[in-house]
C-alpha cells in the first residue's frame, strides 16, 4: 500500500524524500544530528537569511531551498509526518502539478513574509509549506463543517504554540498560512468558474484521533491518523462525475493555485530588493 500511495503522490514523496537527504548531508557536514545547519555549507547556501541574499537569482532559489532545510532530527520528523498527512491527501485530490505549485507558492508567501517582518531571523524548514497545506486542506471541506472545524482547530493550536514558544518562525507560519488561504479561495472560485465541485462530503474517520495525538515542533503538529483524515477525498470527486470532470478540477485548480503562487513569488522578491534598498 506505501509503495502504491508513493506511486500516486511523486511531488509529496519526492519532497519527503528530499527533505531527509538534505538532513543527512548536513548531518555529514556538520557531525551533529541537532546542529546540523551550523557548520553546514548546503545548510549556509540554502537557508534563508537577508544578509546572504542578492538581488539576482540566488535570493529566488533561497525562497524555495530554506523548506528543504530542518534544523535538528525532531524538526524534520515533525514537518516530514505532515508534510506525508496533508500532502497525500491534497495530491490524490487535485493532482501533482497542482501539489508542486502549492509547496512552491507557499513556500515564497512564507518567504515574503519573513522578509516583510522579521528579514534578519534564519530560517529553516517546511513549517510555512505545512501551514499552507493545512489551509488548502481547509478549503477542501467547507461544505463539510466537522472536517473543516478539525482542521481549523488544529491551525489555531499550532499557531498559538508558535506564540508561546521562542524560535519558531511565526511570520513565515502565517504567510505560508495565507498564501495556503488564498489558494483555497482560488480553487473555490475556479470550482465555481467550471461548475466542477471539489471533495466535502466524506467525513475522515480518524479526525478526533489525529487531533488527540497532534504532537507540536517548530509550531507544527504531528497527526498519527493523519492519513485517514484526506485519503478517499479524490474518489468522492472522481465518484461524482467521472475521469473528465476530474481532469477538469485538477487543471482548474492548477491554474487557481499557479497565479496565487506567482504572486506570492513576485512578493516575495519585491520584499528582498526593498529590504536590500534595490
Amino acid at each position: 500500500m506505501l509503495t502504491r500511495t508513493i506511486r500516486q503522490t511523486p511531488v509529496t514523496s519526492g519532497a519527503l524524500i528530499a527533505c531527509i537527504v538534505v538532513y543527512l548531508v548536513t548531518v555529514v557536514q556538520s557531525g551533529s544530528l541537532e546542529g546540523n545547519t551550523r557548520e553546514s555549507s548546503l545548510a549556509a547556501s540554502w537557508w534563508l537569511y537577508l544578509p546572504a541574499l542578492t538581488p539576482d537569482n540566488e535570493a529566488l532559489l533561497r525562497g524555495l531551498t530554506f523548506s528543504f532545510l530542518h534544523s535538528g532530527l525532531t524538526h524534520l520528523l515533525f514537518n516530514g509526518v505532515m508534510l506525508w498527512v496533508f500532502g497525500v491527501g491534497i495530491e490524490r485530490t487535485y493532482g501533482s502539478l497542482a501539489m508542486a505549485i502549492i509547496f512552491a507558492g507557499t513556500s515564497y508567501g512564507s518567504a515574503a513574509m519573513i522578509q516583510w517582518r522579521d528579514p534578519l531571523s534564519l530560517t529553516v524548514g517546511a513549517s510555512g509549506v505545512i501551514y499552507g497545506l493545512m489551509a488548502v486542506a481547509a478549503g477542501m471541506y467547507l461544505n463539510n463543517k466537522p472536517q473543516m472545524r478539525a482542521l481549523i482547530v488544529l491551525i489555531v493550536v499550532n499557531l498559538g504554540y508558535s506564540l508561546i514558544t521562542p524560535g519558531i518562525s511565526l511570520w513565515g507560519h502565517i504567510g505560508g498560512l495565507l498564501t495556503g488561504a488564498l489558494m483555497a479561495v482560488a480553487i473555490y472560485g475556479a470550482q465555481i468558474v467550471t461548475g466542477v465541485r471539489g471533495p466535502g462530503r466524506r467525513v475522515g474517520r480518524f479526525v478526533a484521533a489525529g487531533l488527540g495525538t497532534a504532537g507540536m515542533a517548530h509550531g507544527v503538529g504531528s497527526m498519527s491518523s493523519g492519513t485517514s483524515l484526506l485519503g478517499g477525498a479524490g474518489g468522492a470527486m472522481m465518484g461524482a462525475g467521472g475521469s473528465q470532470r476530474r481532469l477538469i478540477a485538477r487543471l482548474s485548480a492548477s491554474v487557481a493555485v499557479f497565479v496565487v503562487g506567482c504572486g506570492a513569488m513576485v512578493v516575495y522578491i519585491a520584499q528582498v530588493h526593498s529590504a536590500l534598498g534595490v
